[in-house]
């Protein structure tokens, strides 16, 4: 009986090696039947446990990438979000805050009575400034100054011709209504108003004013497409009462004249509407 038993105990543990032995080599691919579906098990059993020997470290160095890709996404994503908000807006609602200094426009003040025309003015270019308080409400104010002074002469003779000097004075409250990429539609209340002098050979002297109510429609175009925001173009169409007065002063006596329109800004002469109705600005951040 010792010795039967003896001898099983082998037989069994041979019969058991047998079965694992079989069941490996049924596992195993047939190359030339194409079959790789063992050895990718196989490959994919020997990274597992290559993964799984190293547990530690790997799993470490995944939760590192994963946080340090979740950083750079995040990082990614704020940066994309802020040049969005800092790209966003028109180049009119930049200005908000910001002093702009250009020109306004030319203004014809009107000067005393001539005998050589009806209606002599002095051209007075204007210079000013512009303040948006809000990206709807801004005001300006320009100040225009403007000097004639001219003779004649007929063979060996030279006659001096009347010399004049006019002041203008510009307040306005531009309001945008609108606005949309580099164009903004405004609607600008305003009050002018002028006064001139002049002199001429004989002891005779001019004088005029003027005085002008009303406002302007149009639009202004930021030279943002060429990466210039800050400088600006602006067109508008003018509606005012204005007031003319006129005197002329002589040894023999004093005339004088006033005068009260009602319409647009475009004068008669084709040029009339860069004069009065275009205006450059520069705004400085």
């Amino acid at each position: 009986m010792v010795f039967s038993r003896r001898i099983q105990l082998p037989a069994v543990v041979a019969a058991f090696s047998l079965l694992v032995f079989t069941g490996s080599i049924r596992a195993q691919t047939d190359p030339e039947a194409g079959d790789v579906g063992a050895a990718e098990a196989e490959g994919s059993a020997s990274t597992s446990v290559s993964a799984g020997g190293e547990w530690g470290g790997s799993v470490q160095g995944q939760t590192s990438s994963s946080e340090s890709t979740w950083q750079a996404d995040s990082s990614s994503t704020a940066t994309e979000s802020d040049s969005s908000s800092s790209s966003t807006g028109s180049d009119h609602e930049k200005m908000a805050g910001n002093f702009g200094v250009g020109f306004f426009g030319v203004f014809e003040v009107p000067v005393g009575i001539s005998p050589v025309s009806d209606d002599d003015t002095v051209s007075a270019p204007t210079i000013g400034v512009r303040y948006w308080l809000s990206s709807f409400f801004g005001i300006e104010a320009a100040l225009g100054l403007g000097i004639t002074s001219a003779s004649s002469e007929f063979g060996d003779e030279s006659t001096d011709l009347p010399s004049y000097v006019g002041f203008a004075l510009h307040g306005g409250v531009p309001l945008a209504l609108a606005s949309s990429g580099h164009f903004v539609f405004e609607v600008i209340p305003e009050l002018n108003f002028g006064i001139s002098t002049g002199s001429e050979e004989g002891d005779v002297d001019y004088s005029g004013i003027l005085f002008e109510l009303g406002g302007r429609i149009g639009g202004e175009v930021h030279f943002g497409f060429i990466d210039i925001p800050q400088l600006s173009l602006q067109g508008t169409l003018g509606l005012h009462v204005r007031h003319e007065s006129r005197s002329t002063s002589t040894a023999g006596g004093d005339a004088s004249e006033s005068r009260t329109f009602f319409g647009t800004s475009v004068g008669n002469e084709p040029w009339d509407i860069f004069t009065g109705n275009i205006a450059a600005i520069y705004y400085f951040p």
